[in-house]
């Protein structure tokens, strides 16, 4: 046998061995102190749960981030910045809405988020959301600051909408969180709701990047989250 080639046994050896070594190396997530990140683009960031989000015309139908199958390659790293990528598919739509997630360390506490959904010929859309959920259990007779105003969380169950703010303005959120409390900061609309009139016990935050009632194309949301412990 020519010595200049493995033998087959010695080949499948190698083969294996590299696999092994590629699946053994995934993709770290960035190192940020009460920051869960899965692969998906979900996270928790101090008890506060955070995922992306899209409604169809009229609210008719809507589609979460976590059921959402995450694209082949991803998540990767790009320079410094975690991405990941999945796509949403609606009915009787032939193309899906691809959103790309970017998260980019700030500070030992803090991060960015950036949220890019795309499709290529439009599609009718109500709104393309980022929601924030926190527990009643966390969170019950506190209040949500609004850039330094207060929004006041009912102990017990409300009719659901809190507060509306659509105008596309800078804010700054302060949240009530497990340890402390998580500020988010960016240009966004805001709608507070109580989730218990849907059956779930948690409080709602949600940032609409889409105006109501347009056409998706392509439309873009950063925002940068920070953790303050309690003092």
């Amino acid at each position: 046998m020519n010595n200049h080639h493995c033998s087959l046994f010695a080949c499948i050896g190698l083969v294996l061995g590299l696999a092994g070594t590629v699946s053994a190396s995934p993709v770290t997530s960035p190192e940020v102190n009460a920051l869960q990140l899965r692969p998906n683009g979900t996270f928790t960031f101090d008890e506060v749960d955070v995922f992306a989000g899209h409604f169809s015309p009229h609210f008719s139908l809507r589609l979460d981030q976590e059921s959402q199958q995450v694209t082949s390659g991803y998540p990767k790293l790009d320079g410094s910045s975690w991405q990941t990528c999945l796509d949403f598919y609606l009915p009787d739509v032939p193309e899906p809405i691809t959103l790309t997630e970017s998260v980019d360390k700030a500070g030992a506490d803090s991060f960015s988020v950036t949220y890019d959904a795309s499709h290529p010929t439009g599609v009718p859309s109500q709104e393309m959301f980022v929601q924030m959920e926190i527990p009643i259990s966390v969170a019950s007779g506190k209040s949500i600051l609004l850039d330094g105003k207060p929004i006041e969380l009912p102990v017990d169950q409300a009719s659901g909408q809190l507060f509306m703010d659509y105008d596309l303005s800078p804010h700054v959120l302060v949240l009530p969180s497990a340890s402390g409390t998580v500020t988010v900061k960016g240009t966004f609309r805001v709608i507070v709701q109580d989730q218990r009139q849907w059956g779930s016990d948690v409080y709602s935050v949600r940032l609409p990047f889409e105006p109501m009632g347009k056409v998706l194309t392509h439309e873009e949301i950063q925002v940068t989250l920070s953790h303050t412990p309690k003092s």
